[in-house]
């Protein structure tokens, strides 16, 4: 395996740390080449603990994702231009996976003092807006949810209605036809008529109200997948740049 030297920013830079931990295993380089395994010090996942909490990339919108992550990776390359977006995800995930797992057993154990490492500190914080940014995110789903099952109801009722008040027109209509002599006939039937109107609009409207609907839910789904593409090609575009401007450097 070939030993790069690198030069840490200063503003990365801590003494006190000169252990060197297996970092970014999904590290993807031009194409063709295998993903690596990577030796960097802590202040990789520091640097990379910053700039989440700085982009927030858990807390952004579903289209805003990749192109987040490809900030956070853009500083990273400052350490290594083989880092890419999804290895700083992959990576960031790992350590709030584990960051969360010792909290429970710190939790669980008794007599622990509190660790008060930048790091650890860090962790917490993102972890915090991570579990914030999900809570946020169920909420509005299932808001939208139930406004769209309240319009749907909505809809379902208002035919009902409609549809009940027709047939008692039409109902006590035909009572008063059995009664009335023939001359009253003639009367009846533009009665008969006005109900039939009545009743066809209130379909018409119901009709209207259900593809009302159907589009709207066609239009959230139009616009999902064009954020998602939008997204994947910036994140393409972005990678593309990064590697010519390597290859220039080079």
């Amino acid at each position: 395996m070939k030993v790069v030297n690198f030069i840490f920013p200063n503003d990365y830079r801590r003494t006190s740390r000169k252990k060197s931990v297996l970092w970014w295993t999904d590290i993807h380089g031009p194409e063709g080449q295998k993903a690596g395994h990577v030796d960097r010090t802590e202040d990789m996942d520091e640097a990379l603990l910053k700039e989440v909490v700085r982009l927030g990339p858990y807390e952004v919108g579903h289209g805003k994702v990749t192109a987040t992550w490809t900030k956070a990776a853009l500083v990273m390359h400052e350490f290594d231009p083989n880092i890419s977006a999804r290895a700083c995800q992959t990576r960031c995930d790992t350590m709030l996976h584990k960051f969360s797992q010792d909290n429970q057993r710190c939790m669980r154990a008794s007599g622990v003092e509190e660790d008060d490492d930048d790091i650890v500190k860090l962790k917490q914080d993102i972890l915090d807006r991570r579990d914030d940014a999900k809570m946020r995110r169920t909420r509005k789903r299932d808001s939208e949810h139930e406004r769209l099952d309240e319009l749907e109801l909505a809809d379902v009722k208002a035919c009902s209605d409609a549809e009940e008040r027709v047939s008692k027109r039409l109902s006590t209509s035909s009572s008063s036809s059995v009664k009335s002599s023939s001359k009253m006939d003639v009367v009846i039937d533009p009665m008969d008529q006005l109900m039939e109107f009545e009743r066809k609009r209130h379909e018409d409207d119901h009709t209207f109200r259900m593809e009302r609907l159907h589009f709207e839910r066609q239009e959230q789904e139009m616009r999902r997948n064009d954020q998602k593409q939008m997204s994947l090609l910036l994140e393409k575009l972005i990678e593309n740049w990064a590697t010519i401007a390597l290859v220039y450097n080079v």
